[in-house]
């Protein structure tokens, strides 16, 4: 969230002693939260389920269209990410400050750098940040997800993982400023950049965290579908890896170095 003034979080299923927690824990001290004013956490109990006819429309999707009408108006930019997912500034000390680079697009995709379990059989206790450094590489036939930033002002279409603005249509920006004309072309891999901004998707987690989601079903989903994909997941995303420090060296250019210091920082203490 470095250099953000809003964070809202529309928190699935919960009651409210666990939106309590969020603020706690997404709460930026010093100095990141003031390179950008602060931040401001706007915690929403979500468990809405909409339809349109007979068609089911995502809470997913129900809540980033309840974001964008209700706070929309405030901010020049919105991102559309989930709790694992973190923006990590590459080449700038803020989010904010890679996006002024962009200022002239109103739709930018960021695909996901996706990290698995890492090796950890169970929950570590270092932060996430630290505790999962292994990217899995997708392969030359694997299609990349993506998330948007996108300007509110002229969003005309919202889904998970693709967005439409008034002036771009279907058209949408990486993070260098290269455009293609169809949402379709984003997979292409001059196009597919995380030089400025990049998108960690931490998925999978501990290999006890991804079985509990074997009991989890979401927006319709069968069991047995449900139970496959996550086994799929857990496995794909142990193969095939590479470090990445990204965010790492993001918090070191900050003055955080290791993980005791990043506890130190969450807290206040420093």
């Amino acid at each position: 969230m470095s250099g953000l003034d809003t964070t809202s979080s529309q928190a699935y299923g919960t009651s409210t002693s666990t939106t309590m927690i969020i603020p706690q824990a997404t709460r930026l001290p010093k100095p990141l939260s003031t390179i950008g004013g602060g931040v401001a956490v706007i915690v929403h109990p979500w468990k809405l389920k909409a339809s349109a006819g007979n068609v089911a429309i995502s809470p997913q999707e129900a809540a980033y269209a309840h974001a964008v009408a209700c706070f929309g108006h405030k901010h020049r930019w919105m991102a559309f990410i989930d709790i694992d997912e973190f923006i990590v500034p590459r080449q700038h000390g803020t989010i904010i400050e890679s996006l002024d680079c962009l200022k002239r697009y109103s739709n930018i995709s960021l695909p996901w750098n996706q990290f698995g379990h890492c090796g950890h059989a169970t929950k570590p206790s270092d932060p996430c940040a630290f505790a999962y450094m292994l990217k899995h590489q997708p392969n030359i036939y694997h299609n990349h997800q993506f998330k948007c930033i996108i300007d509110p002002a002229k969003l005309s279409m919202i889904s998970v993982h693709y967005c439409m603005t008034t002036d771009m249509n279907g058209a949408t920006s990486n993070d260098k400023g290269q455009v293609v004309e169809s949402l379709s072309k984003r997979t292409a891999a001059r196009f597919v950049s995380s030089e400025f901004l990049q998108l960690n998707h931490y998925q999978a987690k501990s290999i006890e965290e991804s079985q509990a989601k074997l009991n989890q079903t979401l927006h319709g989903e069968l069991e047995e579908e449900r139970k496959y994909r996550v086994l799929a997941q857990i496995k794909t995303l142990s193969t095939n890896v590479v470090e990445d420090t990204a965010i790492v060296d993001f918090l070191s250019r900050h003055g955080i170095n290791n993980s005791r210091e990043y506890s130190q920082y969450i807290k206040g203490e420093v």
